[in-house]
């Protein structure tokens, strides 16, 4: 449901030009408390506190999010976090991996790793982008995309 609503917002927001930056903002919030329910479902109903590899992941995600917002703040005066491709391509991942993870309570190997992989580096690129823009774009695509 929080995929669908994601996508949707944003669909008809761009559609019929109703953007706005509290949109921007609660499109961020929304994302952020999207992620925070993931981890607590992960917590609560995998053997994911066995998973060396998930825990580091998904601390340095976490650390590097927690920086962009910094960054974000003190920067450009904002608390929002982009809406560049890598960030959504983590955001369908784990929209696809979550469920499977719930279902079969264990965490997927291959699957995790890419999807860790993808947000360290989609991470990454946001922190690269806040720090070399002079003006801040939530809806800037990528590094190389503008």
């Amino acid at each position: 449901m929080c995929g669908i609503s994601d996508v949707a917002d944003g669909y008809l927001a761009r559609r019929y030009k109703l953007e706005t930056r509290l949109g921007e903002r609660l499109d961020s919030l929304g994302d952020t408390a999207f992620c925070g329910a993931v981890l607590y479902l992960l917590i609560a109903y995998t053997d994911i506190i066995k998973t060396q590899w998930a825990i580091i992941g998904i601390a340095m995600v976490t650390i590097l999010r927690v920086i962009n917002f910094i960054i974000t703040r003190a920067k450009f005066k904002t608390w929002a976090a982009m809406h560049t491709w890598g960030n959504k391509a983590t955001g369908i991942l784990l929209y696809l991996y979550a469920p499977i993870v719930l279902i079969f309570n264990t965490i997927l190997l291959i699957p995790g790793l890419v999807l860790c992989f993808i947000a360290i580096v989609s991470s990454i690129e946001e922190m690269v982008i806040l720090l070399t823009v002079k003006q801040y774009d939530a809806n800037q695509k990528g590094i190389f995309i503008r």
